[in-house]
């Protein structure tokens, strides 16, 4: 109890910090927690990644699709497919073959899964930063879409990869059924169990039980996605994009503006639960590492954050080039502005997605032994994280006042 409230206090004292200071609040929560887990005595919040998966995961997967417009959405699926589901397998196996070249002792099992983990795009900061300065209604489609897709894609592949390093054997055919049929029946029960709920929700005699429901729903289809073997993640993202659909009819509009709020300071303390833990947890994740020197590390987290943006840059870039040669053959023009293609490439950081996967690791392997290389992997991924949010975060204000973004994308 006192780690809760400590972590709690932490969240809402860095979060005040950040805003006043301007920077991003994920940078903020780790470097502040960093500092708390170095105090002595100081009781702090540890991770389990049961809790990770059943909790953590859920939770922030439904919110990023209760809030996806389906209507915004469906005509723009196609880009968002093929740049969420594309970029992740990209970047994972980029950057699982340039840790394999760089730090040595990795096998490549832990390179692809470190490539994994860094595979998922966070736009909390962009989605921040577009609040204040304004922003075309189809790039915060696209890029929220995008990262609904992204995450769900990023999570089953960290599931199949964690489970064959925990298992001690390794197959691409048992990972590639795992994004194929795990989603088609995870998505099926998803969308059953939100019908189920919203036809229950549909009977709500209680404004404030339709909102409790509504944060019950996430586990209503992860649960029965799990045990029939289904892709649990993918079931809470298709109900949550169908509740969120479906909301208007069972919500009035100050019902829905009061569920909206109720994830929104949801969706901050989950964030907080998992930035501010991850700092106070990198001290005795540093002190773990062994004979891996700090300028090692150092070099390794730039070269892979190096890695992850270019990867994203070439992929958003080739992908539209592709498409728009592929719209030149059909006679019809594109609609995708230079300057639309740029922040597509650069607005995702690494975020929350990645660090929880990173601190969900698991303790042990199938024989009992220590998960290998856990710590390195950890403070790699925290590493980027810092050096993404840093980098990127700082400097996006500048980039979108530098590029032309037209008032509006629609066509």
């Amino acid at each position: 109890v006192e780690a809760l409230v400590v972590t709690l206090g932490a969240i809402v004292a860095l979060a005040v910090l950040a805003r006043r200071l301007g920077l991003p609040e994920p940078l903020v929560f780790v470097l502040g927690g960093a500092g708390l887990g170095v105090v002595p005595g100081l009781p702090l919040v540890s991770y389990d990644s049961n809790a990770v998966f059943l909790v953590f995961f859920p939770l922030l997967l439904f919110s990023a699709a209760w809030t996806t417009s389906w209507n915004d959405f469906r005509p723009n699926a196609p880009t968002i497919v093929s740049l969420g589901l594309g970029a992740v397998v990209a970047t994972t196996l980029v950057v699982g073959v340039v840790a394999k070249a760089l730090i040595p002792g990795l096998s490549w099992p832990l390179c692809f899964l470190l490539g994994v983990i860094l595979a998922d795009p966070d736009f909390r900061t962009f989605f921040a930063v577009a609040a204040r300065v304004g922003m075309p209604r189809r790039v915060t489609t696209v890029l929220g879409g995008e990262g609904l897709v992204e995450g769900t894609a990023q999570l089953t592949l960290y599931l199949a990869f964690s489970a064959a390093i925990t298992a001690g054997a390794f197959s691409f055919f048992d990972v590639a059924r795992a994004l194929v049929v795990g989603p088609i029946i995870g998505a099926a029960v998803g969308l059953a169990m939100a019908w189920l709920v919203y036809q229950v929700d549909l009977r709500m005699p209680d404004p404030s039980l339709s909102i409790t429901l509504s944060l019950l729903a996430p586990f209503a289809a992860y649960l029965p996605a799990l045990a029939v073997g289904g892709n649990r993640l993918a079931a809470v993202a298709v109900a949550g994009l169908y509740l969120g659909w479906r909301a208007d009819a069972t919500q009035s509009p100050a019902v829905r503006l009061n569920a909206d709020a109720a994830w929104s300071v949801l969706a901050f303390l989950l964030n907080g639960f998992v930035y501010v833990p991850a700092g106070m947890a990198l001290p005795g994740v540093l002190r773990d590492l062994g004979g891996v020197s700090y300028a090692a590390l150092l070099g390794w987290v730039l070269a892979l954050t190096l890695a992850v943006l270019a990867t994203r840059f070439l992929w958003v870039l080739g992908m539209h080039t592709l498409v728009r040669a592929v719209r030149g053959l059909l006679g019809r023009r594109t609609d995708v502005a230079w300057s639309e293609r740029i922040l597509f490439a650069y607005a995702p950081t690494r975020g929350a997605f990645a660090v929880a996967s990173a601190l969900a690791l698991p303790l042990s392997a199938g024989a009992g032994e220590p998960f290998p290389a856990r710590d390195l992997l950890i403070a790699l991924s925290v590493g980027v994280m810092l050096v993404s949010v840093a980098a990127q975060g700082l400097t996006l204000p500048g980039l979108i006042r530098a590029i032309d973004l037209p008032e509006d994308l629609r066509r």
